[in-house]
């Protein structure tokens, strides 16, 4: 037949010969979708090209059995139910997040290692009761404070306070704290105030007993005046001579004046004078037991830690001048334990001084401590080896 008016012969041609799939049974339900790219009827059927398409569909099938199993393994997701919906989109609409993402997952982890209520911790840190807490959570917590542009956002939050995150309810609550950030500053002083004292509290004993030990100890002065005397007679005509004393470090140096017989030094001779006429000194060591632990340590070393943990406290001092008598009442036990300690290290300063007629520059208490007993140790090896009495 002629084709329609509109059509070319071509054309209708090409429509005759189509092929066409038969419409098939359609799928009781959502299914999942096939990704491919969709060939239309004009590129697949072309008059004048041989195609794969062109074979005629009745040759291939399905049955109905293939249907529902195609429908059973890829029906897409059974869709939520209204109910749930609307139960979802009410529990969602109950939180209201002020905070960004990251500070609330923050919060979160800091508030979940505590197996007390937050009401608790924040009345710790509103008395200063840094007993209860451990110094890295009082550093976690200063690292959480929100800045003042935070704090006016959810003082300012119109809404009601009981839809807030977690989050924001503990910021509102710091928030009736006052002077919150000071208040946790000086917590963790007190946790590393003690850090520090207990461990350096033992090495400030040692050293406080053995300068005791040296001011007491009547072998010790009577070594010392021993020395004096003979220094006197050997120095008599020259500059060093009629001396009142003698610095610590001059009794490394003894052993540098030489007799006049091979391998006998001024050492040698107080050794052995010693043995012979004041067998009492040799019990130096039993009058001075803690001289050998405390010649290892370092005054300068303590005091240098006691110096950083005094110039935190001095700044906190001048900040609590100004602060409300109830703060400055919470922190005066702290301050006075911290000048107990810092008199002790001061006092045995000066009891060295004292002891050795030392400047304050140079006394330098494990060192000074350290001469007297590597002196007294060559000494008593020396006069136990000493044979120059026989040459």
């Amino acid at each position: 037949p002629p084709p329609p008016p509109g059509l070319s012969m071509a054309t209708f041609g090409m429509m005759a010969n189509a092929v066409t799939a038969p419409a098939g049974r359609k799928p009781a339900m959502k299914l999942k979708k096939l990704n491919w790219s969709k060939l239309t009827t004009n590129t697949t059927h072309r008059r004048s090209a041989e195609t794969i398409w062109k074979a005629r569909l009745s040759d291939v099938s399905l049955k109905d059995g293939d249907y529902e199993a195609i429908e059973a393994l890829f029906c897409a997701k059974a869709p939520v139910k209204a109910t749930d919906e609307k139960k979802e989109e009410k529990k969602k609409s109950k939180v209201v997040t002020l905070l960004d993402g990251r500070t609330s997952l923050q919060v979160g982890i800091f508030t979940r290692q505590f197996k007390c209520p937050m009401s608790d911790v924040i009345g710790w840190i509103d008395k200063l009761q840094s007993e209860h807490l451990e110094v890295d959570q009082l550093k976690g917590l200063e690292r959480l404070l929100p800045d003042e542009s935070t704090m006016d956002t959810l003082r300012t939050y119109p809404g009601d306070v009981e839809k807030l995150g977690e989050g924001e309810k503990f910021f509102l609550k710091l928030d009736k704290v006052s002077r919150l950030g000071l208040r946790v500053e000086i917590m963790i002083l007190q946790h590393e105030f003690k850090e520090a004292i207990d461990l350096l509290k033992p090495d400030i004993n040692v050293l406080a007993t053995a300068i005791e030990e040296l001011l007491k100890s009547s072998c010790l002065h009577k070594i010392f005046h021993l020395l004096l005397s003979l220094g006197n007679f050997l120095n008599h005509g020259t500059f060093s001579a009629n001396a009142s004393g003698f610095k610590t470090e001059s009794v490394l140096k003894l052993d540098d004046t030489r007799s006049n017989k091979p391998r006998v030094t001024f050492v040698h001779f107080l050794a052995e004078h010693a043995e012979n006429n004041y067998k009492e000194l040799l019990g130096v060591f039993d009058e001075v037991p803690h001289l050998p632990k405390a010649a290892k340590l370092s005054l300068d070393h303590l005091s240098g830690k006691v110096n950083q943990l005094e110039g935190k406290i001095t700044k906190l001092t001048k900040r609590l001048s100004s602060q409300s008598e109830e703060l400055q009442a919470l922190a005066k036990p702290f301050m006075e334990v911290w000048q107990i300690y810092n008199v002790d290290i001061s006092g045995i300063h000066r009891s060295l001084i004292t002891c050795l007629c030392f400047p304050i520059s140079n006394c330098q208490a494990g060192i000074e401590c350290s001469l007297v007993v590597s002196f007294l140790v060559t000494a008593d090896s020396t006069g136990r080896t000493s044979k120059w009495a026989s040459i």
